[in-house]
């Protein structure tokens, strides 16, 4: 689970404020004097991709490199969540997913193999009775998401991804910009 203890007056499971929210402190890289944070609790709720007819229809294929909510994370909300100085400390983040494109994020959601390794157990992954949205996806027969349900158990099979359900970005911060 990463470095215990403290580094930078900051500790594993414990919390840290940024653009207004709570974040969870999941993981420290000491090498890098960074941390993996992930909001406390959802930011709101938002369809994973809001095409879902027309990739069905055009059987294409769901990924988090194409999907709108990656595109909110990194667009609207990070322009408009954040100060300048909290924008510096955010690490651009190379998401490389097995078998899946590989991207470039600032704000990203976790990926199931994550929320396993950083939540210690389905209690640990629960919110505020919200169900939220995982990066993990498929194509068939409809194109859907992986989601952790509001028990904190992860529902491999997904729901469809033009449902709405909560939002808990994640990023890597820069700790000495802070």
């Amino acid at each position: 689970m990463g470095i215990l203890g403290k580094l930078f007056g900051h500790k594993v499971s414990g919390t840290m404020a940024i653009g207004g929210r709570k974040w969870r402190i999941l993981d420290i890289d000491g090498a890098r004097n960074a941390a993996l944070l992930v909001t406390k609790d959802p930011v709101t709720n938002a369809m994973f991709h809001e095409k879902c007819t027309e990739l069905y229809e055009s059987r294409g294929s769901l990924e988090w490199e194409n999907c709108t909510l990656r595109a909110y994370l990194n667009g609207t909300l990070y322009n408009n969540a954040f100060s300048p100085k909290e924008k510096e400390a955010i690490l651009t983040t190379t998401i490389r997913d097995k078998g899946r494109p590989v991207t470039q994020d600032r704000l990203f959601l976790l990926s199931k193999e994550e929320a396993e390794k950083y939540f210690r157990n389905d209690a640990d992954r629960k919110t505020t009775g919200r169900m939220w949205w995982l990066r993990d996806t498929r194509s068939a027969p409809w194109p859907a998401a992986m989601t952790v349900l509001t028990d904190g158990k992860i529902k491999v099979q997904g729901n469809v991804a033009d449902e709405a359900f909560g939002v808990r970005p994640a990023m890597w911060v820069d700790l000495n910009r802070l």
